[in-house]
Order: structure tokens, then C-alpha cells, then sequence
């Protein structure tokens, strides 16, 4: 249901963007809409694989928060999508390395099966 909330959120926003010819903000809020499933994505190919992925830098609250200032206040858009996006990638690459690291300490530890 989260995945679904995002593609929503960032989906009607690109949409909107685009269709006023802000390419730029249109872009990023497309960024952040794949970044956050990806990172999502990531969690759950971690827990499928037997281990538990919770921590994350910039995750869905944050997202939000992000947004409903971007959108509350004149100006403030453009800026929140381009925080978004860099610290969206940073969650990424951070939930990656922990799910990569996890997994291959919990395939080499002795009571693997």
C-alpha cells in the first residue's frame, strides 16, 4: 500500500509538471518516484532473502514531510524534489550495502543452511 501512496504522490506530481513545462521539477519528482521504489524494493528482496532491513537515511516519513513543505510553501518545491532525490539515492546505495553485507554474513556463517 506504501508503494502505491508513492507512485500516487510523485506520479500525479510528474504528471502535473510536465503538463506545465517544468522539466526540471518534473524530472526530479520522476527521481524521487523511482528512488523510493527502489528502496522499498531493495527491503523487501533483503527480507525474502531472511534478513530484516529497517534503518534507512532519508525513508517514507521524511519523503513526506519533504513534500508537504515543497508544497505548502511558494518556491519551496524545486529545492525539496532536489533533497529528495539526493538523499533518496543516498538511502539507496545505503539500504543496498546493508542488504548485500547482511546477506553475505548470513550465507557464511556457520549455521547456514
Amino acid at each position: 500500500m506504501d508503494r502505491v501512496a508513492d507512485v500516487i504522490l510523485f506520479g500525479c506530481l510528474y504528471w502535473s509538471l510536465a503538463g506545465l513545462g517544468q522539466r526540471l521539477e518534473a524530472g526530479l519528482a520522476l527521481a524521487t518516484l523511482v528512488i523510493a521504489l527502489s528502496v522499498s524494493h531493495i527491503r523487501a528482496e533483503a527480507e525474502a532473502g531472511g534478513v530484516s532491513l529497517t534503518e534507512g537515511f532519508f525513508q517514507r516519513l521524511e519523503r513526506y514531510v519533504a513534500m508537504m513543505i515543497g508544497l505548502l510553501f511558494p518556491g519551496a518545491l524545486l529545492p525539496s524534489l532536489a533533497i529528495l532525490t539526493v538523499l533518496g539515492a543516498v538511502t539507496v546505495v545505503q539500504r543496498g550495502w546493508s542488504a548485500v553485507t547482511r546477506i553475505s554474513a548470513a550465507a557464511s556463517s556457520p549455521g547456514a543452511a
